[in-house]
C-alpha cells in the first residue's frame, strides 16, 4: 500500500498537480468529517428533545402524584446529567416555583 502511494505521488509531473491532488483529498476528508459531525449533532439534538419531553411527563406525573418526590428527584437528576448538567427547562421560571412549592407541601 505504501509503495503504491509512493509510486502514485512520484507520477505527478509537476508540483501543481501534486498540490491539486492533495487539496482535493484534503477537501474530501474535511467534507466526510463535517458530514459525520453533522449526523452526530443531529442525533444529540434529537436526544435532547426526547429528554425534554421525558422531563415534562415526569414533572406532570409528580404533580399528579403518580410518582413520589424521591422518584422524581432521582429520575430528573439522571435526565439533567445526560443533558450535560443542570439547566432550566423551556417552561419558564414558574415551573420551578411550582415544583418547589409541591415539595414543600409534601406532594
Amino acid at each position: 500500500m505504501v509503495l503504491y502511494e509512493v509510486n502514485r505521488l512520484a507520477s505527478f509531473a509537476n508540483e501543481d498537480e501534486f498540490i491539486k491532488a492533495m487539496m482535493g483529498r484534503s477537501a474530501k476528508v474535511t467534507e466526510n468529517e463535517q458530514a459525520r459531525k453533522q449526523r452526530e449533532l443531529d442525533g444529540l439534538l434529537a436526544r435532547d428533545k426526547d429528554l425534554d419531553g421525558l422531563f415534562e411527563r415526569l414533572y406532570a406525573d409528580n404533580v399528579n402524584q403518580k410518582i413520589s418526590d424521591a422518584q422524581f428527584a432521582t429520575m430528573s437528576q439522571r435526565y439533567e446529567q445526560e443533558q450535560g448538567g443542570e439547566r432550566q427547562t423551556d417552561q419558564g421560571p414558574a415551573s420551578g416555583t411550582e415544583k418547589d412549592q409541591g415539595q414543600a407541601d409534601g406532594h
